[in-house]
């Protein structure tokens, strides 16, 4: 009765079309299944048929329109149309790109018979001198393809060297259904009214502030605020991927792991390299079995760790080293205008020299910072470390001296030599200064007028943000 009208029954158009068709095909299922569900009270039938059908899918049989075909190239060859649109003339698509492939070159495959690279780039372009024999043609392009700026196909700058007036027709105020075309396809998504908005910044209360952040979160909040406002502030945190291979990332920890174990258990060793290294590749190998990796990534990662401990060992072998601690923590509480603040830190490695001075070093399997982003502020890991052990407290750890040579990230990548060493030397004086900066800094963020803003500057941007979709970035980077 409900769906009944003036013309037609509400049977004729509850079962009729190709949705009644596909609803009439699930009551039969259902029927024939009503055994086996058994007794359903009624108030659940809604909920109970709603959770079924959404498992089902609709596909339409007749969905072209009577005067438009959406074709491919192949499909389009033998067929004449009154207009024929050609669209995204880009390259990479015409022609399309032609890949190697990792098992065949070109002498392979003709070697073997095999059709050449070339041979699909011919075929389009035969496709295409096909298609320019339609009554009027349309050629189009993107300007940009999932937000990234498209290059035009070099056969697109071919018709244009070839047509002569060419640029004079697609600069013509003569009305033409191409420019009606245009036209229309702006508008389809051209609101009527558009609000702009601006990017986030939120300001939180003076309680709702983090009152520690580690040394890596004082670079994220110096580099992106945002960043730490969803994190701390919002306590929201990104749900990890299940079933996703072992990346850098992963590397990364699996190594941090190796050299701790070995440099608490076995750098006092006075036996020679080789057998150190293989105390080092067995510890490693005990580890690495407790991981729940695939077996090519564990022999790939062990490869890559026996050039990484030759160069790694000699390294440690140095005579003006009197004591090396690892995976020391430590942290570092300030007192600002709305109480205390703590800083919190682990420090990879921690070398007691001979002349009773301190040397701290980063472990870094990928690139790391420029001195010009460390001294500047913008990767304030290794200075934020280096406050730690001056003027803050490492744990378990008593240090007769607090005076500091250097501080290094060792580039362990595990290519031809194994790793290399930067170096940034920092005096006493420069450590004073950077206490102070970082007491301003964290001072300026216990003004309730201070913004967690959102970074619009890329080159700032951590690679690894996971926040750039909560800022609903792509609403307003365009408009500043």
């Amino acid at each position: 009765m409900l769906a009944q009208t003036k013309t037609s029954n509400g049977i004729d158009r509850l079962w009729s079309g190709e949705e009644g068709e596909a609803f009439s095909n699930f009551i039969s299922e259902l029927n024939l299944s009503s055994e086996a569900l058994g007794n359903i009270n009624p108030i659940y039938y809604q909920k109970f048929l709603s959770s079924l059908l959404q498992e089902k899918n609709l596909i339409r049989k007749n969905i072209d329109h009577p005067r438009l075909k959406i074709l491919s190239p192949i499909e389009a060859r033998l067929l004449n149309y009154d207009i024929a649109i050609l669209g995204g003339f880009s390259e990479g698509f015409w022609p399309p790109h032609t890949p190697n492939g990792p098992w065949l070159n070109k002498q392979m495959r003709k070697t073997l018979g095999l059709p050449s690279l070339e041979h699909r780039s011919g075929q389009t372009a035969h496709d295409i001198c096909q298609a320019l024999g339609a009554q009027q043609i349309l050629i189009s392009r993107s300007h940009k393809r999932n937000d990234e700026p498209c290059v035009p196909s070099r056969w697109w700058y071919r018709l244009q060297l070839v047509l002569d007036n060419w640029e004079y027709k697609e600069n013509s105020e003569d009305p033409s259904i191409f420019k009606h075309l245009v036209d229309w396809s702006n508008k389809i998504d051209k609101p009527k009214d558009q609000e702009y908005c601006s990017p986030p910044k939120p300001k939180p209360s003076i309680e709702n502030r983090p009152r520690s952040l580690s040394v890596t979160e004082i670079g994220t909040l110096v580099r992106n605020p945002y960043e730490i406002y969803v994190k701390h502030i919002l306590k929201i945190s990104p749900i990890e991927k299940i079933g996703v291979e072992p990346d850098h990332e992963n590397f990364g920890i699996f190594l941090h792991q190796v050299l701790e174990k070995y440099i608490s258990n076995h750098h006092k060793n006075t036996t020679s390299l080789e057998k150190r290294k293989e105390a080092l590749l067995s510890l490693a190998e005990k580890i690495l079995s407790l991981k729940p990796f695939p077996h090519w990534i564990k022999t790939l990662w062990l490869s890559r760790l026996k050039i990484i401990s030759e160069w790694f060992l000699k390294k440690s072998l140095s005579k003006k080293v009197i004591e090396i601690f690892s995976e020391v923590k430590g942290s570092y509480t300030t007192q600002t205008k709305e109480g205390e603040f703590t800083l919190i830190g682990r420090i990879d490695r921690l070398e007691l020299l001979d002349q009773k001075t301190l040397k701290i070093i980063d472990y870094k399997t990928g690139t790391p910072p420029s001195e010009k982003n460390i001294r500047n502020g913008y990767e304030p890991q290794l200075t934020l470390l280096a406050l730690i052990t001056i003027y803050g407290n490492l744990e378990n750890i008593y240090l007769q001296t607090k005076e500091l040579s250097s501080i290094e990230y060792w580039h362990i990548h595990g290519k031809k030599e194994g790793g290399e060493v930067k170096r940034i030397r920092m005096g006493m004086k420069e450590i004073e200064e950077q206490h102070s900066l970082f007491k301003e800094f964290i001072e300026k963020y216990q003004n309730p007028n201070q913004s967690y803003f959102c970074q619009i500057n890329d080159k700032l941007i951590s690679r690894f943000d996971k926040t750039e979709h909560l800022s609903r970035r792509e609403e307003w980077i365009n408009y500043l």
